[in-house]
């Protein structure tokens, strides 16, 4: 039998991406709010989230939050399914990059290795891959695999038309050490949850979170330069990315530490630093995340 799906999801987009911006904007908000009133789970995860993260705020501030959330969300969705239309013109025209200086110095400093770009569910994160190769910085990311393969392959493709690099989650550790060895730069995600087994358990707003161990090990084993990185929507269809240097040296250089010392060192350093970056646009952080579910041995499982 043959799978019609993909035909019909570009027939979609296309049909989508053909409608002036604000319409098609507005119905996608339309869209998540039908979805949010019809499976209201999703927002008894996100205010048990935002209670955890902003305590002092009342019901009103945090149905408030919620609804700036909804939007956000919706401009994450418009922004992916458009994504694969855009091109370097539209990036030059749309997206500040206002650390590409710096971050070149970062390069030109470490010649030999590749740059650890620490980033998140925060803003429109497509929008932010497909900015890379145009501001001098083709990458590599690590992703899930689609479960429809052939979606995924045309996924992937528009993912890596200009230049980046897909790296299957599958054998993932050992790919990204070759690729920082090689001077290629390495974009991780650390704000999501873990299985137990893949985790490094580090403060994520006061609160102990399962967070990915190929980070630290990553940087411990290179020694790479690392950068924050995350992007905000400004209005009027213009972006900049919000970027900053890591300095992790101290930790590197610290003959105390076991290198598993290091690799918690680190991620718990770069943890918090991500968290302040959360804090600087609370709204466009992906509170839906069941960010808590994982819990150290022994603690129940019953945050949610």
């Amino acid at each position: 039998m043959i799978d019609i799906t993909l035909p019909l999801l570009r027939l979609s987009l296309f049909g989508f991406n053909s409608l002036p911006l604000p319409v098609g904007l507005r119905m996608v908000e339309l869209v998540v709010g039908a979805y949010f009133l019809l499976a209201p789970k999703g927002d008894r995860v996100s205010l048990r989230n935002l209670r955890l993260v902003f305590p002092e705020d009342s019901n009103a501030e945090l149905k408030a939050r919620l609804k700036d959330a909804h939007r956000s969300l919706a401009r994450f969705i418009f922004d992916s399914a458009r994504f694969h239309t855009l091109d370097e013109a539209w990036v030059k025209a749309h997206v500040e990059a206002p650390f590409e200086e710096a971050y070149h110095v970062i390069k030109k400093r470490n010649p030999s290795k590749g740059i650890l770009i620490v980033g998140g569910h925060l803003g429109s994160i497509e929008i932010q891959a497909l900015s890379a190769p145009f501001i001098g910085r083709r990458l590599s990311f690590v992703a899930r695999n689609l479960k429809n393969k052939g979606i995924d392959l045309w996924w992937k493709n528009n993912r890596q038309r200009f230049g980046n690099q897909f790296i299957d989650r599958k054998g993932a550790v050992s790919k990204i050490l070759a690729n920082l060895r090689a001077g290629i730069d390495v974009a991780i995600l650390i704000d999501q949850n873990v299985r137990r087994e893949h985790a490094l358990f580090v403060d994520w707003f006061g609160k102990p979170a399962a967070t990915t161990f190929a980070f630290g090990r990553a940087a411990v084993e290179t020694e790479a330069p690392v950068v924050l990185s995350a992007i905000t929507y400004l209005g009027n269809e213009k972006y900049r990315l919000n970027e900053r240097e890591c300095d992790l040296s101290a930790i590197y250089s610290d003959q105390s530490l076991s290198p598993q010392e290091k690799a918690l060192e680190v991620t718990k350093r770069v943890s918090i630093e991500y968290q302040k970056m959360i804090l600087d646009q609370p709204s466009e952080w992906f509170w839906l995340h069941r960010r808590w579910k994982t819990t150290p041995e022994g603690v129940p499982e019953d945050f949610y």
